[in-house]
């Protein structure tokens, strides 16, 4: 008698499943209509990248010598510009004018602070307080990260003659 009771549920079942599938149809059919309708749409143009200026590349000629970030022990005194010592051998950045020179940045560690200079011919020097730049003697007096600030020497009659320049950080 039981088996007679379960043979209309078992008739059910297979019209569940296929009620079943026939629900999941449904979503299919309308994934595939979305699908569709995104393929048909117009296709967008994108644009060309935007040209960029070329990059200048600077040459570091001081890698091999010491830590710039290591006190220099031939800075100049305060005292050393009653007159150039033009018996000393000059620096790469004194065979330049100040106008052709560029500080391009700076970089620290703790207190030290030194300053990027870009010569004409694309090297990179970097300077601290106390080193020698310019055409007219000029020595770095004072350094932060927007500007330096040097004491050059002129030429006047007889004498010399003290004049301060600032060169402001440049793009």
């Amino acid at each position: 008698m039981r088996l007679f009771q379960l043979a209309p549920l078992m008739q059910l079942l297979p019209l569940t499943l296929m009620l079943a599938a026939c629900s999941e149809q449904a979503n299919i059919e309308a994934i595939e209509a979305k699908l569709a309708e995104l393929r048909n749409r117009p296709q967008g143009q994108i644009e060309a990248l935007p040209s960029f200026p070329k990059t200048v590349t600077a040459k570091y000629t001081q890698l091999q010598e010491r830590s710039p970030f290591l006190p220099v022990s031939t800075a100049v005194k305060k005292s050393d510009f009653s007159g150039p010592d033009l018996n000393r051998p000059i620096s790469p950045l004194e065979k330049w004018d100040l106008t052709q020179l560029s500080y391009r940045g700076s970089m620290q560690r703790g207190e030290s602070i030194r300053a990027l200079i870009i010569t004409p011919d694309q090297q990179l020097i970097s300077v601290t307080k106390g080193d020698r730049m310019g055409r007219n003697h000029g020595i770095i007096t004072h350094l932060n990260a927007q500007s330096l600030t040097l004491l050059e020497l002129i030429p006047s009659g007889s004498e010399w003659q003290e004049r301060e320049q600032i060169i402001n950080i440049s793009k």
